[in-house]
């Protein structure tokens, strides 16, 4: 008899600590709880849409939705460093360069292990200007040193080349989220 309630114990224990850890937020056994992104628009864009970061192994991946891009058109989306905090206002620009912990150069995300963390490729919105996105991107984190927490995510005005540096070309910000 007092075995068993010694093992009632234990997994009462284990359960309690499992769910204190998910509803603060932190991490687990399971890893970090997912993230998301809520997309703003910059001044004369009709921009909306949602991003969901969740840990799968070692990776992160991503999923999203945009509405309001030119039909048909690519748009370069980074990761950006956001070392100040900053909320998503005016043209973006206080949300600092590419998310780059590693300096790396910029480039496709097809070469993950060579290029900046926060190259995620192009968007490619449909005839209608949308655009659904989904990449698993090794090296992410969503908690602890080095998360992507509380980083912008940035939509630009042109296609990423994955040549030029730093930026990939891809022209101003239109839309920016901050990942929480």
């Amino acid at each position: 008899m007092v075995l068993f309630r010694l093992s009632v114990s234990r997994a009462f224990f284990f359960t309690l600590s499992a769910n204190l850890l998910f509803l603060t937020g932190a991490s687990s056994l399971w890893g970090a709880p997912p993230l998301s992104a809520e997309l703003l628009s910059a001044k004369g864009q009709k921009l909306k849409g949602k991003f969901t970061f969740k840990e799968t192994g070692k990776d992160v991946e991503i999923t999203g939705k945009v509405e309001g891009l030119t039909p048909g058109g690519k748009h370069g989306l980074h990761i950006h460093e956001n070392a100040k905090n900053e909320p998503c206002r005016g043209d973006f620009t206080s949300v600092g360069g590419h998310f780059n912990p590693d300096a790396k150069p910029h480039g496709s995300p097809e070469k993950a292990s060579e290029v900046h963390l926060g190259d995620l490729g192009n968007l490619e919105a449909n005839a209608k200007g949308v655009a659904m996105f989904k990449l698993t991107r090794a090296g992410l984190k969503l908690s602890g040193p080095g998360s992507i927490k509380g980083r912008a995510l940035i939509v630009h005005a042109k296609a990423d080349d994955f040549k030029t540096q730093p930026t990939g070309g891809a022209g101003d910000r239109i839309g920016c989220a901050i990942i929480q």
